[in-house]
């Protein structure tokens, strides 16, 4: 006697010469696509079925699917293909003999159970190269000429693109390279960690990574298991590792860190502040900071309503020249790039008395 039942999306019709049957469909791959390896081919994501039967037996299994409408085109169809997946090891599976019908395809087994998959060869269904994108700061870095931290790291994400459905081969590597052009042979070379990141022997990603000083351009790109690449992003990234370099003058002399000056109270004290260029990249100055406490450490709330244009312990600012008024104080000052690099306080200590002599 044969039966034949519709299960979801798959028709399963079984011969059979049991009294009773049960079986138990389910749509879709539980996990990823490249989780199941298929050799040359790639699982349909959304045309897979996951069938188990219980307390039978039978002479055959017919499995039909319907294609999906961005399958292979006519040319390619004989090469579509039913993977069976043993649902105890996904690592190992059958290829169904298969005959195709118009856009249905039907495949034949004899095994009770199994994860059932439309498939094709990895190099017909997945024809797009991945895409890449660079992160700094969380955001995706655009165009070229973007200033970056030496000392921070930026990211490398991939993705594979899908032709149809997301039936996708899956990234087969991510690379890096500074101020070299991207091949095919670089993929193939042998890694060697010792070696300067971002160099041919050394471009595998691996994580976050931070660009060395100065002016670069950066290759950031991906293949993909069908062999779609390389394919990614190049731009250039300009790298500030230094941080600006702060000068004090009194009356225009300029004073050294830790240096003890005689002043007056009509004495003019500036402070500037200059981001040098290291291999031919500099991202400039963003803000200069000063403050003035007493040479004993204190930090008086008075100083800073009497001082405009500096800042106190409690606010560091500092907006132009200043004069102080009698006693003794310690001026502090420091600046930051526009990359966040900070240069180190500087400290001078000011005697100031009445009139206008220094020493």
């Amino acid at each position: 006697m044969n039966w034949g039942r519709v299960l979801t999306a798959v028709l399963v019709e079984l011969c059979l010469s049991a009294s009773r049957v049960t079986a138990e469909v389910q749509q879709g791959l539980p996990h990823k696509p490249e989780y199941y390896p298929g050799g040359t081919y790639i699982a349909h994501p959304h045309r897979a079925y996951h069938l188990e039967t219980e307390d039978m037996s039978f002479d055959g299994i017919q499995v039909s699917m319907e294609l999906p409408d961005c399958w292979l085109p006519e040319k390619d169809l004989e090469q579509t293909r039913i993977l069976r997946y043993h649902l105890n090891n996904p690592a190992k599976y059958d290829i169904l003999p298969v005959t195709i019908n118009g856009r249905s395809v039907v495949g034949h087994t004899k095994r009770k159970s199994g994860l059932f998959a439309l498939a094709a060869p990895i190099r017909l269904l997945d024809t797009r190269p991945p895409v890449v994108m660079l992160q700094y700061k969380e955001k995706e870095i655009e165009g070229n000429g973007a200033y970056v931290n030496s000392h921070k790291k930026m990211e490398l994400l991939a993705g594979d693109l899908a032709d149809c459905d997301y039936a996708v081969s899956g990234i087969g590597g991510v690379y890096v390279l500074f101020d070299t052009k991207p091949s095919y042979k670089y993929t193939k070379l042998k890694q060697k960690l010792t070696a300067p990141f971002g160099s041919a022997r050394n471009s595998f990603y691996h994580g976050p990574f931070s660009v060395p000083e100065g002016a670069h351009v950066v290759y950031a790109f991906a293949l993909d298991k069908a062999g779609n690449g390389p394919a990614g992003k190049t731009m250039l990234i300009l790298s500030d590792g230094t941080p600006p370099v702060d000068t004090l003058t009194v009356d225009g002399a300029a004073l050294a860190s830790g240096a003890t000056v005689h002043v007056g109270t009509s004495s003019v004290f500036e402070i500037a502040a200059v981001d040098p260029e290291v291999k031919r990249v500099s991202s400039g100055v963003a803000s200069q900071s000063a403050y003035v406490s007493y040479q004993d450490g204190s930090c008086g709330e008075d100083i800073a309503l009497e001082i405009p244009g500096v800042g106190n312990c409690d606010e560091h600012k500092y907006s132009g020249a200043f004069h102080l008024p009698e006693g003794e104080y310690s001026v502090h000052y420091y600046s930051e790039d526009k990359v966040g690099n900070v240069s180190v306080e500087s400290v001078i200590n000011a005697i100031v008395s009445g009139g206008n002599v220094k020493n």
